[in-house]
């Protein structure tokens, strides 16, 4: 794999990397199927063709 530059700021990230080593931008997301690291709005992997969940908000926690 080579660097992933990212599309917010343009740093060269290594290879397989998640987040913006410069700015913290997400860069992907692992694929649950073959773990090909695969952009975060694709619906399905570009590798093995595995449906991708789509991110779930994380519940924030209730304060009574």
């Amino acid at each position: 794999m080579s660097a992933s530059p990212c599309a917010a700021c343009g740093f060269a990230n290594p290879a397989g990397a998640l987040y913006c080593g410069n700015c913290g931008s997400a860069l992907g997301r692992p694929c649950p199927s073959c773990g090909t690291i695969v952009s975060p709005e694709l619906a399905f992997c570009t590798s093995c063709g595995a449906a991708l969940a789509a991110d779930e908000p994380v519940a924030a926690e209730e304060r009574k």
